[in-house]
């Protein structure tokens, strides 16, 4: 738990230098965004991504969901570390689908970022810095979209209470 909430961009692609996967098989058969990855209902997006690089794997993936590559804090450190390039021209993408044709289907999916002090809901939530995304406060975030995913009528009665996550001050 050393650090848990800092340099977690770092981190991911210090994976890379203990366990570099030679095959990465992703399932976008069915896929859910938005609020909780437990609770959210499938989209049919009819793919099976298979890469030998994880570098050119997750750009192809930022490219299927309208994303930047670039912008992903994590991909371009790996990029700049030498793991692989975020560049489709090169990365060899085949298949039954076109790219552009995913693009089209996940065109209006709502991917931005969300902070969990913005959530409308009974709690008045004050968030410490740094903000963790995959944790503390990524984690009560999970939690809150879980209550409201499976719990509608709790979560219309949740109580005014304040929240405080992380190291806050004020």
């Amino acid at each position: 738990m050393w650090q848990h909430n800092f340099n977690l961009e770092e981190k991911i692609v210090d994976i890379l230098e203990v366990g570099y996967p030679d095959l990465i098989i992703t399932d976008g058969i069915e896929m859910s965004f938005g609020g909780n990855q437990l609770t959210q209902h499938g989209i049919h997006l009819g793919i099976i991504i298979m890469a030998k690089n994880p570098v050119a794997h997750d750009a192809v993936c930022a490219h299927i969901l309208n994303l930047i590559p670039e912008k992903i804090t994590y991909l371009r450190i790996a990029q700049e570390r030498g793991y692989g390039s975020l560049d489709l021209k090169d990365i060899d993408i085949s298949g039954d689908i076109s790219l552009k044709d995913l693009q089209e289907k996940t065109r209006d999916f709502d991917l931005g970022y969300m902070n969990v002090k913005d959530v409308k809901c009974g709690f008045h939530i004050l968030c410490g810095e740094p903000y963790c995304t995959g944790g503390c406060h990524g984690v009560f975030l999970d939690w809150l979209y879980m209550v409201k995913d499976r719990k509608p009528e709790l979560w219309k009665k949740l109580p005014e209470w304040t929240v405080v996550i992380g190291k806050y001050t004020g």
